[in-house]
């Protein structure tokens, strides 16, 4: 009771510039969003998916403190790492326009080189060349390569940031807060060092690799274990994959300080 979002309203608690900014299904052009200071001097691109969309109000809160210029480029449930081919973008077109969306994105960076870049996804089950599905276990050994083939591909003057993944959440997490409003605790999932997440294990190998570097807010979203749900009455996920708005505004904070440490070389 009194949770913000409700349960009932958790799926539409999204962020407000989603719909303008991201790439549809089968869009190669890459739309770009704009906030901050449009003539600073220092400029940061968001590039990625609808997990890294969800990220974009405490972005714009920390462009407008510091006077940067924030662009966004994200396409809807596509990965944004070279040769990665999600099973919903295998299903539309066999891959064939996040492909070509990833390679203007790229394009699009080298013409104007920013500052610093941050990128990221959400977890994703992948395809193979031929369509089949990729076993989980396999998806590390797939995803350092793509994050390093990446990375040195992109534009050499900008400072790079791979974001890890969130949290794991057990399927149908709504459904089961709804059906367990007072015995929430086995609605929740358990709190995991990097050693036993290999999907971020890996993307922070490839970005070592290739030339950037790896941050997570994986301990600021799952701050005990099991990893909660709520946080004081704030329902901190929409759906099992994505953060609330209503969370992430919460997150501005620890953004700026993984900005700092990461990318900046200050901060705690």
């Amino acid at each position: 009771k009194g949770l913000q979002p409700s349960l009932a309203r958790a799926l539409d608690d999204k962020q407000p510039d989603r719909k303008r900014c991201q790439a549809k299904h089968g869009q190669t052009f890459v739309r770009t969003c704009t906030f901050g200071d449009r003539d600073s001097q220092t400029s940061l691109v968001l590039v990625g998916d609808s997990a890294m969309t969800a990220y974009l109000t405490p972005f714009k809160q920390l462009a407008n403190t510091r006077g940067w210029k924030l662009v966004t480029m994200v396409k809807a449930a596509c990965p944004p790492f070279l040769g990665l081919r999600g099973t919903l973008q295998w299903k539309i077109d066999r891959n064939r326009s996040c492909a070509k969306w990833r390679q203007n994105v790229i394009r699009k960076l080298r013409a104007n080189p920013p500052d610093y870049i941050v990128i990221g996804h959400a977890k994703y089950k992948l395809r193979t060349t031929t369509g089949q599905s990729v076993p989980a276990t396999k998806v590390p050994g797939q995803l350092q390569p793509a994050v390093k083939k990446t990375l040195v591909q992109l534009p050499s003057a900008s400072d790079v940031l791979v974001l890890g993944l969130v949290p794991d959440n057990r399927p149908g997490l709504l459904n089961c807060l709804k059906a367990r409003r007072w015995s929430m605790v086995k609605c929740l999932s358990p709190k995991k060092p990097l050693a036993k997440r290999p999907r971020d294990a890996a993307m922070a190998r490839g970005a070592r690799i290739g030339g950037g570097t790896f941050g997570t807010l994986y301990g600021q979203i799952c701050t005990y274990d099991p990893c909660p749900v709520v946080q004081g009455r704030t329902l901190m996920w929409r759906d099992s994959v994505h953060l609330s708005e209503t969370f992430v505004r919460k997150l501005k904070p620890s953004i700026a300080d993984l900005i700092d440490r990461k990318l900046l070389g200050t901060g705690s």
